[in-house]
């Protein structure tokens, strides 16, 4: 029996040529970024914008041709030289750095690794004085929220000590109207003022010297019929006033001031002698 011969078209011959290439090739091309990836169009918008000075919209046109194709390393070194020299952004460009750096390995590109050492330690020298300056930064408002603290506090100590400071200026005040020395006005709403200090007997400074003397021996009292007068005097010492005086004798003050025409009690002095009028 004569074997039959297989007839391929020239369409049938072109496929199965076709299909032998590939398995010959193997499939490392399906890995391949599809073209040329500086020919994306987004990467080309990219370059033209970085040329004119927008660096904004080349870094969206960069990371749009990140975006459709992953692979594309030129587009990740582009974005870590605009974060690194345009945007201030180190950590960013580290990012992109490294994935250009992986990227490249993997394309057999490690040529093009030579010029970025130099742009990492840069982008790392960046972020050492961006992150010490944050610190200082944080470190100085620590401060400034410190010394506000204190502040606050020294402002409420200051506060309570004015308020014991009234306070006892207004116990001082209260002590001193009812301390001996102090002469109550005959008008009940005036305010009491204080004895100023006696001169010494035989002093040459005193301006003038009233000196109540007792009545002489045997002048009549005048006291109510019935009863029987008691003659007294007081000898002005140290300290004393006509409201003490008179307290201490049991009197009031206007009996003394009646029992004593010519007594003026803010010129009293010492040694002065007072005639203390009769208790019934």
């Amino acid at each position: 029996m004569v074997p039959r011969m297989i007839v391929m078209s020239p369409t049938m011959r072109l496929l199965v040529l076709l299909l032998a290439t590939v398995s010959l090739s193997g499939c490392g091309w399906l890995h391949r970024p599809a073209g040329d990836p500086r020919k994306d169009p987004s990467y080309l918008d990219g370059i033209a914008w970085k040329d004119q000075g927008r660096y904004d919209l080349a870094q969206s046109s960069f990371q749009r041709a990140t975006d459709v194709n992953p692979a594309n390393r030129y587009a990740h070194l582009e974005l870590g030289l605009l974060y690194l020299e345009r945007f201030d952004n180190p950590v960013v460009a580290l990012y992109h750095f490294e994935r250009y750096e992986e990227l490249a390995k993997k394309q057999d590109a490690g040529s093009d690794l030579q010029f970025l050492e130099g742009r990492i330690h840069s982008a790392r020298v960046n972020l050492a004085i961006k992150y010490g300056q944050e610190l200082g930064r944080q470190h100085d408002e620590a401060e400034l929220l410190e010394l506000r603290r204190k502040n606050q506090d020294l402002l409420a100590q200051v506060q309570q000590l004015t308020r014991e400071l009234g306070q006892a200026q207004a116990r001082l005040a209260s002590a001193t109207a009812n301390a001996p020395g102090v002469v109550p006005s005959v008008n009940p709403g005036a305010t009491l003022q204080p004895t100023p200090p006696s001169t010494p007997t035989g002093s040459s400074s005193s301006p003038s010297r009233t000196t109540v003397q007792p009545p002489a021996r045997g002048t009549p009292s005048a006291t109510t019929p019935g009863t029987v007068p008691t003659q007294r005097t007081h000898t002005v010492r140290s300290g004393d006033t006509p409201a003490a005086i008179a307290r201490r004798y049991g009197i009031s003050l206007d009996e003394l001031i009646s029992a004593n025409p010519g007594l003026q009690p803010t010129r009293m002095q010492i040694n002065d002698v007072l005639r203390i009028p009769a208790t019934r």
